[in-house]
């Protein structure tokens, strides 16, 4: 297998990593639902409103865009370190690493980016806006703020996702014209 086709087999696997993301944070099969009363059913409806209105989407969406950035800062100072332990280089011509700066890098890269995308969806603290509940009673409140911080959730994660896919394809069209440019 040559350099170029391995290139692109790693862009495929990328890319289909990224829109499969449901995969890892798709939907299971859902719950039942038991009875609930009325009121409940008005909390839950008007909870999933009011967090699909309150979600900041270009704001979550930025957040998938800019963890690619940290987790390179993070493949950087892991590379350091990794080399710091293990400083015999391997390789020759322009790039030469150590073994220890390349998996250091690698395990780097990881953790920043799964701590970019994962911390601030879970970091931020969601809550319903008390105006929103002033009157109620306290088992609307109850189901409404259980609802309206899950949505908010899941909402944050898509749009987290889709920033971070959104990054990924622009950089895979960028590395294929750069690729093709050499050729």
């Amino acid at each position: 297998m040559t350099g170029r086709s391995t290139f692109h087999i790693l862009v495929l696997l990328v890319v289909l990593l990224t829109f499969s993301s449901h995969a890892v944070f798709g939907r299971g099969p859902r719950p039942t639902k038991p009875e609930v009363e009325r009121k409940q059913s008005r909390a839950e409806a008007q909870a999933k409103r009011d967090a699909e209105a309150d979600v900041n989407k270009l704001l979550w969406t930025g957040v998938g865009f800019a963890a690619p950035f940290g987790a390179i800062l993070t493949m950087i100072a892991g590379g350091v370190i990794g080399h710091a332990f293990s400083p015999e280089v391997s390789g020759s011509g322009l790039i030469t690493l150590s073994k220890g700066a390349v998996c250091g890098g690698y395990v780097g890269g990881c953790v920043g980016m799964t701590f970019g995308t994962l911390v601030p969806i879970r970091a931020v603290n969601i809550t319903p806006p008390p105006e929103r509940l002033l009157g109620k009673s306290p088992q609307y409140i109850d189901v409404y703020t259980d609802v309206y911080k899950t949505r908010t959730r899941q909402l944050r994660g898509r749009y987290t996702v889709g920033g971070y896919g959104l990054f990924t394809t622009i950089g895979m069209i960028v590395a294929l014209i750069g690729n093709n440019l050499e050729n």
